[in-house]
């Protein structure tokens, strides 16, 4: 089993830091139940009273109405975006309690007083101390939300989650509330410490960019001779056969020989894998490594999007769907996501348009030439067209037997497909199963079993606080 990598979805991992920030501070998470009060009171319909004088005000204020956003639980960032959409509102909001301030002490309205907002939404509004928290918070998730807008991405990297989970370590350790970031910091290291940190240390001495730049120099087991063995150990992992000339191509990297250079990284435009997928013709062995650490996928948010796209499909009013017509509205959706997707992208003038172009004009002016021959063609084609009508009205039946005909036929081979894609997809389980097999009889006859595995190795541990150097820079 040393061949297969067992990573967490880091996505997800960040939410989870985010949820301990909320843990740890009882004021903080009072601040957010009061948030998600507010902002679910001005998007219930039953107060649309309230909504209509909100987005009269927004427009008077700032031209534009902004919808206070309600979080969710399955949409990541949700929290974030709702305290920065009511930070956005508040003085048209300030403005409408004031407005409608409704008495101390709470009593039937009589016909024809104006509505009064409610009395815990007013105190709500009214209390400074709220807004300053909804500030804080606002400023404490904004570098997880630009963080996690990248982890989510299906090009995401190791390289990007190691300088990720850095940087926050040292935004906390600068953070004024000594005792509530030392908390923070903890569980961020008690998270750290359960990762396999030689795979994720590893992507960055493998990035041109980075190699040893973002660490401390001051700790003694971070340099590339001893990683080197950590080197090793993956390719005997992953390959099942011994290295041979791995360390001598690192120290090729190491000294940034070519193709190994920086210039040669810059024409992949940040592309990593992409970058060591080119070079790897290059090296024995040391590209293998490189390509598999590197197209590790880091997150789960595929199957995130698939179940929503199932959601969009399976609903609970049409919840007896065949596989078939499943999968053809499946087909049907991407195809109209791609569609749009297509729209939106705007075409570049090129090179060979500009050829294509040119040609073009060539050929009018050829065909300007042609155009005296063509009409005495013309009458000849209405009288054979007149011919062929005839004979189109008499197709016109059959054609219609054979459409449906096709139609029948094209369900049976859409059944047919979607079962040939589920077999297709149980021997590829079988294969991997055999793969395991072999793997685990090559692990045996390299001793690989006989090496602590990373993920438990006490002295392949390093702390989050002192890895990296001084003022990390927010990666993204």
């Amino acid at each position: 089993m040393r061949s297969l990598t067992f990573l967490p979805c880091f996505a997800h991992q960040l939410n989870l830091c985010v949820g301990e920030i909320f843990k740890e501070s009882v004021e903080f998470k009072n601040t957010i139940d009061k948030s998600i009060k507010l902002a679910t009171y001005f998007r219930n319909s039953n107060n649309k009273f309230f909504i209509a004088n909100l987005k009269e005000l927004q427009y008077e204020t700032y031209k534009k109405y902004i919808i206070p956003i309600v979080p969710a639980e399955t949409r990541w960032n949700s929290i974030y975006m709702m305290c920065t959409s009511l930070l956005n509102i508040q003085k048209a909001l300030q403005i409408l309690a004031i407005k409608f301030e409704p008495p101390i002490v709470e009593s039937r309205r009589k016909s024809g007083d104006s509505p009064k907002i409610s009395r815990a939404i007013f105190e709500i509004i009214n209390s400074e101390a709220f807004w300053r928290n909804l500030l804080s918070i606002t400023k404490i998730l904004d570098p997880y939300n630009k963080i996690l807008n990248v982890l989510q991405r299906d090009k995401a990297r190791l390289f990007q989650v190691v300088h990720s989970f850095g940087y926050l370590a040292q935004f906390w350790s600068k953070y004024e509330d000594i005792e509530f970031a030392a908390k923070i910091i903890a569980r961020l290291e008690n998270r750290w410490k359960s990762w396999e940190q030689p795979l994720l240390i590893l992507s960055c001495l493998l990035h041109p960019e980075y190699k040893m730049e973002c660490f401390n120099n001051n700790i003694f087991n971070i340099n590339y001779s001893v990683f080197g063995r950590w080197i090793i150990y993956y390719y005997r992992a992953w390959s099942g056969k011994d290295s041979k000339c791995i360390l001598r191509e690192f120290d090729d990297f190491r000294l940034s020989k070519y193709p190994f250079d920086i210039n040669s990284y810059n024409h992949f435009d940040g592309d990593v894998w992409r970058y060591w997928c080119y070079i790897s013709v290059s090296t024995n062995e040391l590209g293998f490594v490189a390509c598999r650490i590197f197209g590790i996928c880091i997150n789960a948010a595929s199957v995130e999007r698939l179940w929503s796209c199932m959601g969009f499909l399976q609903t609970n009013r049409r919840n007896r769907l065949m596989s078939s017509r499943a999968l053809e509205m499946s087909k049907l959706r991407a195809d109209i996501t791609y569609s749009h997707r297509l729209i939106s992208t705007t075409s570049k003038p090129s090179f060979n348009n500009a050829i294509f172009e040119i040609a073009e004009d060539n050929e009018n002016n050829d065909q300007d030439h042609e155009e005296n021959n063509d009409e005495n063609l013309v009458d000849e084609n209405l009288v054979n067209n007149n011919k062929n009508l005839d004979d189109d009205e008499n197709l016109i039946d059959e054609d219609c037997d054979e459409e449906f005909e096709n139609e029948n036929i094209d369900q049976l081979n859409i059944e047919n497909d979607f079962g040939e894609y589920l077999q297709g997809w149980v021997e590829m389980l079988r294969e991997e199963k055999n793969a395991i097999d072999d793997d685990n009889y090559d692990d045996e006859n390299i001793m690989v079993d006989n090496i602590i595995h990373p993920a438990v190795d006490t002295n392949a541990k390093w702390e989050l606080t002192t890895l990296f150097k001084n003022n990390l820079k927010l990666p993204f």
